[in-house]
């Protein structure tokens, strides 16, 4: 059994769907935040693996049926990820490579001048959220899906109801085919649900990984993301329906991003729960 199957039987013995690999140089040409040197300088390849949420759960919360099974199924997901990046990390180690499994979604790049790097619990009032690496475009580039128009990693079987995460690694391994049909449709129903806007129904960005242009719609700044993903404002653009969040901030957002940024500022500084997180 070469190596590539090793970790990939690790990953999905302790319960990741979906395993890809990747090598350093199909994301030559991706933004900074999917450089692997910026964490592991001898990185050669990236392991990528997904877990799925349950579909149950989450049509439960949307339809505020209940809402606790969605934040435990998380948990336990983000618990298996950091299981599957330990044991996958600590495979390759035991081989003789470096390795370094990556959080999900919890340690972000240092920002305004600092040096230290931010976990969720610890970021204060910072907006910019650039993570260490991308999960997402590794998923990309390791063959695992493609961006769809929300800018989230879709997959073939599970659509983008997976969270994601990484190892990096010195190992020289053989990437993966990657994903070459689209499984975003383009309805757009994401941009009309997000009660912040984060994503355009028109415009569009692009990134280039291994030698690819993958388009999606152009988001706004990631404080638009904190208000909203953090429970802050939780009221559709037509008035007509809301999420879980009893909280409200006035309609229409700004289009300049300075004053988003004060907003997500300002009620975050008003969270009784978040004084002294500065």
């Amino acid at each position: 059994m070469g190596i590539e199957k090793e970790v990939k039987a690790i990953a999905r013995e302790n319960g990741a769907a979906l395993v890809g690999i990747a090598s350093r140089e199909r994301l030559a040409d991706a933004p900074p935040s999917a450089d692997p040197g910026y964490l592991l300088p001898a990185t050669r390849s990236i392991v990528s693996f997904a877990v799925p949420l349950d579909r149950k759960t989450i049509r439960d919360y949307l339809s505020k049926k209940e809402w606790l099974s969605h934040g435990n199924n998380q948990k336990s997901i983000y618990q298996k990820l950091y299981t599957i990046s330990d044991r996958v990390s600590d495979f390759l180690k035991g081989k003789g490579y470096d390795a370094v499994g990556i959080e999900a979604n919890s340690v972000y790049r240092p920002e305004d001048g600092t040096t230290e790097a931010k976990t969720v619990s610890g970021l204060g009032l910072r907006v910019d959220l650039v993570p260490d690496f991308s999960h997402r475009f590794g998923a990309v580039a390791a063959g695992l899906g493609r961006l769809g128009w929300s800018g989230n990693l879709m997959t073939p079987q599970f659509g983008s109801a997976v969270f994601l995460a990484t190892v990096l690694t010195s190992a020289e391994m053989e990437s993966d085919p990657l994903i070459e049909e689209d499984p975003c449709d383009k309805c757009k129903l994401c941009t009309t649900v997000c009660p912040v806007e984060m994503v355009s129904n028109k415009q569009t960005m692009s990134v280039t990984i291994a030698g690819k242009e993958h388009s999606y719609g152009r988001k706004g700044h990631n404080a638009r993301c904190i208000i909203g993903c953090a429970g802050y404002h939780g009221l559709a653009p037509n008035k007509k329906w809301s999420t879980w969040s009893p909280f409200r901030v006035d309609y229409p957002f700004s289009d300049n991003v300075a004053d988003v940024i004060d907003l997500s500022r300002r009620v975050r500084s008003a969270d009784p729960d978040r004084q002294g997180t500065r």
